[in-house]
C-alpha cells in the first residue's frame, strides 16, 4: 500500500469517526428552550460546514497525483482538526 493510500485510509476512518459523533450529537434528545434550539441547530449547521469542507479536501487527496499529494496534505490535517474539535466543543456544550 502506498503512503498516499495509506494516508487516506487513516484520515477516512478518522473522518467516519467524526461524522458518526455528529449524527450522535444530532440526534440527542433535546430538552432546551426554544432560544437553546436555534442556537443548537445553528452549531449543527455549522458543523455541517466543516464536514463538506473535510470532505472536499479528502476528495483532493483522493485525485491527487501520487507525486504531488502530500502538498494537499496539509489542507487535509487542517480541515480534519478543525472539524474535531469543533466537534468536541459541540459535544461538550450539550
Amino acid at each position: 500500500m502506498s503512503t498516499k493510500a495509506a494516508y487516506k485510509e487513516k484520515i477516512q476512518a478518522e473522518f467516519d469517526l467524526a461524522q458518526k459523533q455528529l449524527a450522535e450529537f444530532k440526534a440527542e434528545p433535546i430538552t432546551l428552550t426554544v432560544d437553546e434550539r436555534v442556537l443548537h441547530m445553528n452549531r449543527i449547521k455549522e458543523l455541517e460546514l466543516k464536514v463538506e469542507a473535510a470532505r472536499e479536501h479528502l476528495k483532493q487527496l483522493d485525485e491527487a497525483h501520487e507525486d504531488v499529494w502530500h502538498e494537499i496534505k496539509e489542507g487535509v490535517e487542517n480541515a480534519w482538526v478543525e472539524l474535531q474539535d469543533e466537534i468536541q466543543k459541540a459535544i461538550t456544550k450539550s
